[in-house]
Parts: structure tokens; C-alpha cells; sequence
């Protein structure tokens, strides 16, 4: 005889189940395509506020802004490409510019990423990330 509290059961948990499992490998298959990524492009952002910025702060003050300029580009195209990140190293794709501040003023250095990369879902769904990020440093290089 069954027991007084499973007389109700008919076996409903079994397709709650299986969309609970469907859409958990649906999650995954996207964090396996998206996530890196996401997290290419995040690091390429912090690699120019924490490495590159500073780097360009330990200039000499009488190097010329266009080759501080030209070196702040290499920097960030060596970067880009040891992330694998080659829509960076597309022409336009990264644009640095550096203002000099005079005798006592702070220089700065003004990058622009502008790319996109498409991460594709298996076929069934492609999706753009589009990298549109400003950042501006604050260079110091008169400071002895």
C-alpha cells in the first residue's frame, strides 16, 4: 500500500528536470564561448592602466611625444597580442595621443580602443562585442 503522502506523485519533477539540466549546459556553452572573450578584453583594459600608464610616466621629459606616442602604441599591440586579440592590431583599432604639460604641468596620454569581436554560438546565435573604452593618464615626467 502506498504511503498516504506520495499518492500525488505522478511524475511531473522529470520534465522540470530536464529543462533545469537543458538550460544549464545552454549557461555553459556560453560562458565556454563568451567568457574568454570578456575577460581578453578586460585584461587588455588593465594592462594599459597598470602597466603601460606607469611605463609612459618613466619617460625621459625630453623624449618627443610622437615617440612616446609611437611607444605607448607598441606596448599596447604586444599586449593585445600575447592576449590573442587580433582585431586590436587592426589599423585604427587603437589610437593613442600624448599632450605635453609644458615646464610644470602634467602630460597626459589619451588611448582610445575602439574593435569589435564577434563570438559565435555554435552556429546558432553570433553576438558582437564592441570595445569603444577611453582612458587618460596622467603622465609625470617632469617631476625629478
Amino acid at each position: 500500500m502506498p504511503s498516504p503522502f506520495r499518492t500525488r506523485q505522478a511524475g511531473e519533477g522529470k520534465v522540470g528536470c530536464i529543462v533545469t539540466v537543458l538550460l544549464l549546459l545552454i549557461a555553459i556553452g556560453v560562458a565556454v564561448k563568451a567568457g574568454p572573450i570578456y575577460y581578453s578584453n578586460n585584461e587588455l583594459v588593465n594592462a594599459i592602466n597598470s602597466d603601460i600608464g606607469p611605463s609612459a610616466s618613466r619617460a625621459r621629459s625630453d623624449m618627443p611625444v610622437d615617440e612616446l606616442a609611437a611607444q605607448v602604441t607598441s606596448q599596447i599591440r604586444a599586449k593585445a597580442k600575447d592576449l590573442e586579440i587580433p582585431e586590436a592590431l587592426k589599423p585604427g583599432a587603437v589610437t593613442v595621443t600624448v599632450t605635453s604639460g609644458g615646464s610644470d604641468a602634467p602630460g597626459n596620454v589619451h588611448v582610445v580602443l575602439r574593435y569589435s569581436r564577434t563570438a559565435d554560438f555554435y552556429g546558432v546565435y553570433s553576438y558582437d562585442f564592441d570595445t569603444n573604452q577611453t582612458l587618460d593618464i596622467t603622465i609625470m615626467t617632469n617631476i625629478k
